[in-house]
């Protein structure tokens, strides 16, 4: 098939998985992936693909199965100049080698903050990079069993944790802003993180904390 897919401006109803190289390339907001509110909207296996330019929406509300607008697995993938509007979660790497989500917007669901789901989740996402993401009224961004994993440049704004590590090492988070949270960044069992450069701010409730730690080193 083609190395390069160009999606036009419309709504496209449905559900998609790639499972090969491709570049999938919208014509910007207008070109809309939408889930009818069910489900995964779009799932990525394989390695070297690009999803760019375009939204995603409307996914379904299961927990259990981790409905988000993108899941992703396998190696170098990129995620670049997405909307992800009206998503349980928005992008979902698990066991994604070298892959890249930048310049994104998740906006989450309103309601009960333990009842949405993350915004962008890295699990086992070693060598992986988000950068320049705006995160919004979701439940948490997490990375958690990784290593060398940067994020640079993102806001994160009305959830629970701005950023939870747990079992990750050698990761920086810098340039950042994490902003009217419950919890700004905390940080479990993990060794040699580095947060440089940002601003945390307006944690609030109970467990209201700019930056926790738990048996966590250096």
């Amino acid at each position: 098939g083609p190395r390069e897919i160009f999606l036009p401006a419309g709504r496209w109803l449905g559900h998609w998985r790639i499972k090969r190289p491709v570049r999938l390339i919208g014509a910007g907001a207008d070109t809309v992936l939408d889930g009818g509110d069910t489900g995964t909207v779009l799932e990525i296996d394989g390695e070297d693909v690009t999803i760019q330019n375009l939204t995603v929406s409307h996914t379904g509300r299961r927990h259990t199965s981790e409905d988000a607008a993108v899941k992703a697995s396998g190696k170098r993938h990129v995620l670049s100049r997405l909307a992800m509007h009206d998503v349980l979660f928005g992008a979902s790497l698990a066991g994604c080698l070298g892959c890249r989500v930048e310049r994104v917007h998740v906006q989450g669901r309103h309601g009960e903050t333990e009842l949405r789901g993350d915004g962008i989740k890295l699990w086992e996402a070693s060598d992986s990079e988000v950068s320049h993401c705006l995160v919004e009224d979701v439940r948490d961004v997490v990375v958690w069993y990784s290593r060398d994993v940067k994020l640079q440049g993102n806001v994160v704004r009305r959830s629970r944790y701005g950023t939870h590590f747990m079992y990750t090492h050698d990761c920086s988070l810098s340039d950042s802003a994490v902003l009217d949270n419950t919890v700004g960044i905390f940080v479990m069992y993990s060794e040699r993180l580095l947060v440089s450069g940002s601003v945390l701010a307006g944690a609030k409730g109970p467990a209201g904390v700019g930056l926790g730690f738990k048996d966590s080193d250096e």
